[in-house]
């Protein structure tokens, strides 16, 4: 079974700008255009690399196995929000790629729960900067991200113990 990583990503341009990176499959799915990223891999007529089942290559160029599929939040101006999934790790050197071709500031956090994994990339200038740690799951009560080990259950009661204890001394 693949793990799912979670992807933040805020991009430091317009929307309608991002979109011209952007296509829209036959199904209505929209993702990163592989040609306009890696000409020199991807032919035009074949930019979502759908007709081509070669994972490798796509983990080689994305950082994943799979390429995402995109969803916009159309609200935020001036900044490009998007948000999705890829499969096993982020897809950083596709963040990169884009970066490099495009300058744009890229701020992205991502999180894989059941990899056990979190970080952030960010790329800016012309530099990266990249930081992995282990997986801070939100407490249910509190809302803050804590490690692991400030849980009893995480997996099934989000409550970190300090929420647990302020609640147990209510109780009295």
């Amino acid at each position: 079974m693949t793990n799912w990583t979670q992807n933040h990503v805020e991009i430091a341009a317009p929307l309608s700008d991002v979109k011209e990176r952007i296509l829209q499959a036959s199904d209505g799915q929209r993702m990163f255009n592989m040609h306009k990223l890696f000409p020199d891999a991807y032919p035009e007529h074949d930019a979502a690399r759908l007709s081509v089942d070669n994972a490798e290559d796509i983990l080689n160029r994305t950082g994943s196995t799979a390429l995402p599929v995109l969803d916009f939040d159309d609200t935020r101006t001036p900044d490009t929000t998007l948000h999705y999934e890829t499969a096993r790790s982020p897809n950083t050197p596709l963040l990169r790629e884009l970066h490099k071709r495009t300058g744009w500031h890229i701020d992205c956090f991502y999180e894989d729960p059941c990899g056990d994994f979190e970080g952030t990339f960010l790329c800016k200038d012309g530099s990266f900067s990249h930081v992995e740690r282990s997986f801070h799951p939100h407490c249910d009560v509190c809302g803050e991200r804590r490690p692991q080990s400030a849980y009893r259950n995480w997996v099934d009661d989000c409550v970190c113990q300090d929420c647990e204890r302020s609640d147990a001394a209510a109780r009295r």
